[in-house]
């Protein structure tokens, strides 16, 4: 088993955080997390804080200045340098607290704890930046499904790590240039309910623009600044939120579901609202199983239900290895509507 550090900075994150805590505990170990808290007032929020450190968890709770969710980056590198130093640790991953580490396999993805340190274990020589090229994002009301989508992020094998911004999408290794691509990716619970969200959005947004001011939201957004990410909910009504959503297929992660139920945390993380309720589900482009954790694809060509593989995928669809895309990824982005053959007949 490998030894791995998690660092997340929050505040007032409450229920997501417990979850974060609990499942990157059972990854790793409690003592091996790290909670930087940026000014949490809210009671059940400090109460998760105080449980979490009763576990083992380091939490600092000195940086609560609004000035300092600007310094992220800065901030949660000190820790992780620190960490580094330490000479305990063989990965570093910085982390938001609606971020569960898991990985892609052959047939879909996988939370299984020995596959996860088996993979991890086959990074421990490589001293370029870890890169993370998509996200399983959560689909709301709907517990165990999640769509992909690209999107960078970094993690480190603990000797080369140098730096990393507010964000982690760019980090610098104190080792090799450059990054590596990996099958790891986060099971992202982004996509809260749309009052939840606007609400979580507005506080964010408030350190950097007046909410309510649409000129100043715009340019946050053209500039990339950040909160950019959070800026277009001000836009949308919760119909054209949920629906933007529910036109994706998805993956239907049974296990990681299960996970959760197990651990007492409700598999949707947030709250169901009424904006959820009543509307069609998403398709579902791959089943995980919850006891084999196998993936099952629908060959939409043939009408046939068949185990899904990557290999198989790949060399019916020889275009996807050369766009340098995950297979399981490039299924439920792309090859399901269009629709691929699962298999070369």
């Amino acid at each position: 088993m490998v030894c791995a550090a998690c660092v997340v900075m929050q505040r007032n994150e409450g229920y997501l955080l417990k979850a974060w805590v609990e499942y990157h505990g059972r990854l790793f170990a409690f003592e091996d997390l790290s909670i930087i808290d940026h000014g949490s007032e809210s009671s059940d929020t400090i109460e998760i804080l105080d449980w979490a450190e009763g576990l083992g968890v380091f939490v600092d709770r000195s940086h609560c200045k609004p000035q300092h969710y600007a310094q992220k980056g800065e901030i949660v590198s000190k820790r992780l340098e620190f960490l580094r130093d330490s000479g305990k640790y063989d990965f570093l991953f910085p982390l938001d607290c609606d971020e569960m580490i898991v990985k892609f396999t052959d047939s879909g993805v996988t939370c299984d704890r020995h596959d996860l340190h088996n993979y991890l274990s086959s990074l421990l020589e490589d001293s370029k930046t870890l890169r993370i090229n998509y996200q399983l994002l959560n689909v709301p009301g709907r517990p165990g499904f999640f769509y992909i989508r690209g999107g960078l992020k970094t993690f480190y094998a603990a000797d080369s790590f140098g730096w990393t911004d507010h964000g982690y999408h760019l980090a610098g290794s104190r080792g090799d240039t450059g990054y590596k691509d990996t099958d790891i990716l986060y099971a992202h619970f982004h996509n809260r309910p749309f009052a939840s969200l606007v609400d979580n959005a507005r506080r964010k947004i408030a350190r950097q623009a007046n909410p309510d001011d649409k000129a100043a939201l715009k340019k946050i957004i053209e500039a990339q600044s950040p909160g950019a990410h959070l800026a277009p909910y001000f836009f949308m009504s919760p119909e054209e939120y949920i629906n933007g959503i529910l036109e994706r297929p998805c993956i239907q992660f049974r296990p990681l579901e299960i996970l959760l139920e197990s651990m007492g945390i409700d598999p949707n993380v947030y709250p169901v609202d009424s904006t959820h309720q009543n509307v069609k589900g998403p398709s579902i482009a791959i089943y995980i199983d919850g006891h084999s954790g196998l993936g099952i694809a629908a060959d939409r060509r043939s009408g046939e239900i068949l185990p899904f593989s990557s290999r198989r995928y790949i060399e019916a669809n020889p275009d996807v290895a050369s766009a340098g895309m995950n297979a399981v990824a490039h299924y439920v982005m792309f090859g399901y509507r269009e629709p691929r053959l699962l298999y070369r007949r």
